[in-house]
């Protein structure tokens, strides 16, 4: 990848392209796009009424007008990215490095027991309020932060809940072995929506990956720990392109 690398940065569920904010300008040799997806918090309603969210990443890439050499998803998104390159459409082509942060990945189906579903429908709640906590400019009483979680639940409804656990539910399935490109995984260590168990996981699961625990964030590094965060992100990044300046990309 010589010169400047187009990166596409992918926020997750009930989320918006502020997430970045913090680290987007951070990102040293890079022509940064942050995409605001249809599940964004104020977002567009009838998103959960198309069957395959992954077309949605189809209509970005083809809203950029530019290839990416980069993908960065969060949370949600980052089950979608997975999908979506394992198709490996026209658009995905140019992508030479992904980076998935806060992933949610299981390997087996037998990892999905009833209790897995249980969690996330009774708690979805309190993961919302830990991404309004991690927004806000100064601390949000715990009491406020679970209202305004539970009317953004309440936005959102079951169907949205149910793409995301569905495409969730389908990671098992994914080709990870043909995954035959760099990739970054970044997790918190005290993550409680996706455990750092599912981006070990993932890590092992992928090829060429490397894995970051970052001890001191939860969902969202890139609020938490935003220098850190471009860090991770920068150096993986020129790893990236000194291994495609050696032709070991294909």
């Amino acid at each position: 990848m010589n010169g400047p690398h187009n990166a596409l940065l992918l926020h997750g569920l009930a989320s918006d392209a502020a997430i970045w904010a913090s680290v987007r300008g951070e990102l040293t040799g890079c022509k940064v796009w942050a995409a605001d997806l249809p599940w964004r918090g104020e977002g567009v309603a009838d998103w959960q009424f198309e069957p395959d969210p992954v077309v949605w990443l189809d209509r970005t890439a083809d809203s950029m007008g530019e290839p990416i050499h980069v993908l960065v998803a969060h949370s949600f998104a980052s089950a979608l990215a997975l999908h979506w390159i394992a198709r490996r459409t026209p658009q995905t082509a140019s992508v030479r490095a992904l980076v998935l942060v806060s992933p949610f990945y299981r390997r087996k189906t037998e990892d999905f027991p009833w209790d897995a579903m249980a969690y996330y429908v009774e708690n979805f709640h309190q993961i919302l309020a830990e991404g309004i906590q991690s927004r806000a400019r100064r601390p949000v009483d715990p009491e406020i932060a679970l209202g305004m979680a539970a009317h953004v639940r309440d936005r959102i409804g079951p169907y949205a809940w149910m793409r995301f656990f569905s495409a969730y539910m389908d990671t098992p399935f994914l080709p990870l072995a043909d995954l035959d490109l760099p990739c970054l995984v970044v997790t918190g260590r005290r993550d409680r929506a996706a455990f750092p168990s599912d981006a070990e996981a993932l890590a092992a699961a992928l090829p060429r990956a490397d894995l970051r625990v970052l001890d001191d964030c939860a969902h969202f590094p890139m609020q938490e720990n935003p220098d850190r965060f471009a860090k991770a992100l920068n150096d993986f990044i020129a790893r990236t392109a000194t291994t495609a300046e050696r032709g070991d990309i294909r």
